[in-house]
């Protein structure tokens, strides 16, 4: 397992914390653990992580809260707004 950081656009070795840590389920149901906080949830309640990936690139489950963090960390490295994020602009005002 590994997480991508958005910093200096690498991965690093990534240690999830204990619990049911998955990719895919066929039973949305299923209760798992988020792999970045360790949260319990229900595997359909979870996003695809942005960060942290199996070695083909492929996300592990995340919990909501730990997505947003994910985004915001995104938006951070790109230099990107909340206001920008939101669909907003300057010239939705004309």
């Amino acid at each position: 397992m590994k997480k991508w950081n958005p910093e200096n656009h690498e991965y690093e070795r990534y240690s999830p914390p204990p619990g049911y840590i998955t990719i895919y389920e066929t039973d949305m149901e299923t209760p798992i653990n988020c792999a970045a906080c360790g949260k319990h949830l229900t595997f359909g309640e979870g996003y695809s992580s942005m960060q942290i990936h199996n070695d083909y690139g492929m996300g592990y489950t995340v919990c909501p809260s730990c997505h947003e963090t994910e985004l915001q960390e995104e938006m951070k490295c790109r230099g990107i707004s909340h206001t920008e994020r939101s669909g907003e602009s300057c010239c939705d005002s004309l």
